[in-house]
């Protein structure tokens, strides 16, 4: 068996080495732009942070809310509303009053409720001629006229014809115009235009010569059951228009009030009713109007008037908070036209010592949230207090005084 002796190469083929190059170019190559993009990146970081950080001061704000240790107060005074004060008097407990006036009316529709039997007679116009003379012809009172149709027709008064007269050289037969009433009730005697003879005058020479013509229809015949107005319609409207505007004027009257921040009491409004149209009872109508008007006027007085009253009478360093006044009005005497009330005044609400929010203010400035809170607390005067602060990740209070705003909260439940 023949011996075969193995080569060793120490030396990289000229191939394999410029393989080997290659690949450690290409790696250089994708090296070398991320170090180019790194310092980028950094660089872009730098002014995120920068503007992060200017953000976080800029927008920097803390909102504080202090509930305050508030207990029950309640007091009893007698105050005096004056028209002619000027302003109030915390010594004398007056306060000024001032007058407010509303004038407003009213007209209704309503239907009459009675009913009654009736008969009426038609009535109208015929123009009565006389073709007969010269001379003026007397007609008694209830002399008949008979329409074509037959219906007979009555005059309430006496009348004269005149006589027959010259009108541009022609005889034109004289004429007047007169009322007449139906001899009997009922609609048939509503009759449309015609001509009316003078049965009275039959036989002899007058009849064809004396006449009437009508030119617009008989009216009013009526046999029948009609609505009447009765003594409970005019209670009923009366009750019903005086009703709307009492409360129409209390209605104005308050909203001045309110307008006016003032108090109204319902003793020192006063409402004066005047009825300025109404039918008399037994008018014969389906529907009648009753119109009536009305006067309200009032004496009222501002509430911060009053507020200032009970300032007086809270304990030294306290506060009452305005939200929570109860108030129970008892007036005693109240004379319009002095323009003067006295009221007994019971009231009640919650007290709290004043805080002296500069000097906190200036504790809690940079303060961390927990440590603000806890000196806030610390305070006998405050219940609780809690801290809203943005951005959101801030853990500080601004070291800016105008960024941090102190606010009493009264939502608290007083036992």
């Amino acid at each position: 068996m023949a011996n075969h002796k193995r080569e060793v190469i120490d030396i990289i083929p000229p191939r394999s080495f410029e393989a080997s190059s290659h690949k450690f170019s290409e790696r250089k190559r994708r090296i070398f732009p991320f170090e180019i993009y790194r310092k980028r990146i950094f660089y872009i970081l730098g002014i995120l942070l920068v503007l992060l950080a200017a953000y976080s001061f800029s927008a920097a704000k803390a909102e504080v809310f202090i509930t305050p240790e508030m207990k029950k107060f309640s007091s009893e005074i007698v105050i005096t509303v004056d028209k002619d004060a000027k302003e109030v008097d915390l010594f004398a407990n007056i306060v000024p009053g001032y007058f407010l006036e509303e004038t407003n009316s009213l007209k209704r529709s309503f239907s009459s409720s009675g009913k009654v039997v009736v008969s009426q007679k038609a009535k109208g116009i015929i123009r009565v001629y006389n073709d007969y003379s010269a001379v003026a012809q007397p007609l008694r009172a209830n002399t008949r006229f008979m329409a074509a149709s037959g219906e007979i027709f009555r005059t309430p008064t006496r009348i004269v014809v005149p006589g027959k007269r010259i009108e541009n050289g022609k005889e034109v037969p004289g004429y007047i115009d007169v009322k007449v009433v139906a001899d009997q009730p009922g609609e048939e005697y509503n009759i449309e235009p015609t001509t009316f003879s003078i049965p009275g005058l039959v036989g002899t020479p007058l009849y064809t010569k004396f006449y009437g013509k009508s030119f617009e229809p008989m009216k009013g015949g009526f046999r029948g059951e009609v609505s009447q107005v009765t003594k409970e319609d005019i209670k009923k409207a009366q009750d019903s228009v005086i009703k709307t505007l009492k409360e129409e004027g209390k209605k104005v009257i308050e909203k001045k009030t309110a307008d006016y921040g003032g108090i109204l009491l319902k003793e020192a409004l006063f409402q004066e009713i005047q009825a300025t149209s109404c039918p008399p009872v037994g008018t014969k109508v389906d529907k009648f109007e009753f119109e009536a008007r009305a006067r309200s006027i009032a004496l009222i007085f501002k509430k911060n008037d009053i507020e200032k009253i009970i300032a007086n009478q809270i304990p030294e360093g306290k506060k009452i908070v305005a939200e929570s006044l109860a108030f129970h009005w008892d007036p005693q005497t109240i004379d319009l036209e002095s323009g003067k009330m006295v009221i007994n005044l019971k009231f009640s609400g919650n007290i709290y010592s004043s805080i002296d929010f500069l000097n906190l203010k200036e504790e809690i400035l940079g303060k961390s949230v927990s440590e603000a809170k806890r000196i806030l607390e610390e305070k006998k005067e405050i219940l609780q207090a809690n801290i809203k602060i943005r951005p959101f990740w801030r853990r500080r209070l601004p070291s800016w005084s105008k960024k941090v705003e102190l606010r009493l909260d009264f939502s608290q439940k007083v036992d």
